[in-house]
């Protein structure tokens, strides 16, 4: 049986072996209702009002725009004059014999001359290529788009890490809170057991400096968690947003050994952003030298017009809306043919393109290279994380039991104060790391997520 000040001893560091913190604490506002975000909350929000995909989204009506003009370059091209009208004067001071040769007119004269003209016209000009720019501009409408959901995954997996380290620094503002309010009764009862003659003045001293170093980690803490809140409302880059909670922290892991990796990598292959972009990318390529080829098609031109005019030499044709002139109409049809003279410069533009091709594959296989890599290194992490909680887990456990061993030993007074403060510090830095070994399981879960462009299916059952 424990009793006197060494029983409240035991009470007071025992808080070392309770479990991970299940409350955060997140320095609510007094009396005031904080909102708790969760992290599909946060995401929508960013989704919503991130700067860089709102500019992502504004750039999508882009594809609109673009083929409406790709189709209107195929429409004919119409043209109306209501009206064109001049009037010019011309002094005339020299005259001509019957031989043309010039003779200085004896009175000057002005003449005066006007022009009213009205028409229509109506253009069409096929050229092969205006074809081949309608469907490439398809493949840069995919392009973009895919552009755009590669930004909102990317975003998207931004956001979970913030919002992880926010709850990773709140529970570690939690578990250290704890840890101050354990120093601060061992310190009582230091001095409680000082003041009764059954310990030294330096076991006091130790638990007053074991207090204050605690409590300047935990002033450190609390202005890295707000740190990590403004960090998280600029990813969600939501400026309405006051002060907040995230939810109340799972670092749940899973054993990673469960994935089939040929299977994720499959997947990665078929769903990546980088993948979808890299063939895109590839397809542009492609129908560049289709479009380098299509130049040396013909282009056929269609024109259409007729009009009416009047000149005369007075000022009645001036601004005459509707002018007398009988209507004429035209129609042409042209059909023109490639310079053969830019042979050389087309079959070099034509290589060029040929290489960009080329070059292209080879940055498409080089993607796939590297997807592969990462797919493979971080499951490989994701192991080796998961294998780091289980030790940290067993580290906890024997720190705990070594805990509880010193405790019996200084209150038979085989031990001092500072091999007590050494057992209670060893179990408090494993605590500590293992809440982070757990965090960090689940950062390398979303980059992997991120690398295979789709959530991973976690197992039900973790840890």
């Amino acid at each position: 049986m424990i009793r006197g000040g060494a029983g409240a001893l035991v009470v007071g560091l025992a808080v070392f072996m309770a479990g991970p913190p299940r409350v955060l604490a997140q320095e609510p506002t007094q009396g005031v209702d904080v909102p708790v975000i969760t992290l599909e909350e946060a995401r929508a929000r960013a989704l919503g009002m991130n700067p860089g995909i709102r500019q992502s989204t504004n750039n999508l009506e882009l594809n609109a725009i673009e083929r409406r003009e790709a189709w209107l370059g195929l429409l004919p091209q119409p043209s109306i004059t209501v009206l064109s009208t001049n009037m010019s004067w011309q002094r005339q001071t020299l005259a001509e014999d019957n031989f043309g040769e010039p003779l200085e007119r004896e009175i000057v004269e002005t003449v005066q001359t006007s022009r009213s003209n009205q028409g229509a016209a109506l253009s069409f000009n096929f050229n092969f290529n205006d074809i081949l720019r309608i469907r490439d501009q398809r493949t840069q409408a995919e392009l973009r788009t895919s552009t755009s959901r590669e930004q909102e995954h990317t975003l998207l997996a931004d956001v979970a890490l913030a919002y992880f380290d926010v709850q990773e620094q709140a529970s570690a503002l939690a578990l250290e809170e704890e840890l101050v309010a354990s120093a601060r009764e061992a310190r009582d009862v230091a001095l409680r057991l000082y003041s009764l003659g059954r310990r030294e003045r330096t076991d006091v001293l130790s638990a007053e400096l074991d207090v204050a170093e605690r409590e300047s980690q935990l002033e450190d803490l609390r202005s890295e968690l707000e740190g990590r809140r403004l960090d998280l409302r600029t990813v969600m880059g939501d400026p309405d947003v006051g002060p907040f909670q995230v939810e109340e922290a799972d670092p749940r892991v899973f054993d990673p050994t469960v994935l089939d990796e040929e299977a994720l990598l499959a997947e990665a292959l078929a769903s990546s952003p980088r993948i979808r972009e890299a063939r895109l990318q590839l397809e542009v390529a492609d129908r560049s030298v289709t479009m380098a080829r299509a130049e040396w098609l013909p282009t056929l031109t269609l024109n259409l017009n007729t009009n009416r005019q009047e000149f005369l030499r007075s000022g009645d044709a001036f601004f005459q809306v509707a002018p007398d002139g009988q209507w004429s109409r035209n129609v042409s049809l042209g059909i023109s043919l490639p310079d053969p003279g830019q042979y050389f410069n087309r079959q070099n533009s034509s290589r060029t393109r040929q290489i960009s091709l080329e070059n292209q594959a080879e940055s498409m296989r080089q993607v796939e290279l590297e997807l592969d890599r990462d797919v493979r290194s971080q499951l490989s992490s994701l192991r080796s994380a998961h294998r780091s909680v289980e030790l940290q887990t067993r580290r906890v456990e024997l720190a705990e039991e070594n805990l509880e061993e010193s405790l019996e030993s200084y209150r038979l007074g085989r031990t001092d104060f500072l091999q007590l403060q050494s057992a209670s510090e060893q179990a408090a830095q494993a605590r500590r790391q293992e809440l982070q070994t757990r965090f960090q399981f689940q950062r390398i879960r979303i980059q992997l997520e991120r690398v295979l462009g789709t959530p991973l299916q976690v197992p039900e059952e973790g840890s």
